[in-house]
């Protein structure tokens, strides 16, 4: 692995769109950065304060029209936003200012119970539509949840919470147990597919 800077980012995501075929990229929500680590993507961990080669990324992936999803890196967040309320209140300013096509409250946040909670919470503070720092008008983001690790912990999630499968549109889990997902993906039950599952076949 190499981190992106100014030198590269461009053929990297030419690469995504021009040569793999992707359509999106994932962007990670900084939620950890401590405010003395200005070495990190967001030093303070508001909007306004992510990095140039950050700003950078995002601007270049709009234009070459490339859908963007966010959501929390790394995991664990609520243990550093210390409650639902600022963990809230982060994500829903994050996705008004950089205006992202999917946002995503959640990363692989096990211990973590109040999924509909924070999810409710998010979609009640994101605007109709708004524009971005780069001047693109872009519609209300789509909340994206749970992320969890794997997709039988997602369907647990589900079975668990009503009130989160009626708040999102887009149900999605990872695939953490190995193997390409061409190659038919973890070996639990279950994790057969790849990150984003639909709201059709989560339910069926």
């Amino acid at each position: 692995e190499r981190p992106l800077n100014e030198g590269n980012y461009r053929q990297v995501i030419d690469a995504f769109k021009d040569e793999l075929g992707c359509n999106a990229i994932r962007i990670g929500i900084d939620s950890k950065t401590p405010a003395a680590n200005v070495s990190r993507i967001a030093p303070t961990s508001t909007p306004e304060s992510y990095t140039k080669i950050y700003r950078d990324v995002y601007a270049y992936a709009r234009q070459k029209g490339l859908k963007i999803y966010s959501n929390l890196l790394p995991e664990e967040d609520i243990e550093e936003f210390g409650n639902t309320t600022k963990w809230i209140e982060g994500v829903s300013a994050y996705a008004n200012y950089f205006c992202t096509d999917f946002v995503g409250p959640f990363n692989e946040n096990g211990n973590f119970n109040s999924h509909s909670a924070a999810v409710s919470g998010v979609k009640s503070r994101l605007t109709s539509s708004c524009t971005d720092p780069f001047g693109n008008t872009r519609p209300k983001a789509l909340l994206v949840a749970p992320d969890s690790g794997h997709v039988d912990t997602a369907i647990s999630k589900l079975n668990a919470d009503t009130n989160l499968l009626r708040s999102l549109d887009i149900v999605s889990a990872h695939n953490n147990n190995g193997g390409a997902n061409f190659e038919g993906g973890g070996a639990d039950a279950g994790d057969r597919s790849a990150t984003t599952v639909g709201r059709a076949s989560m339910e069926g």
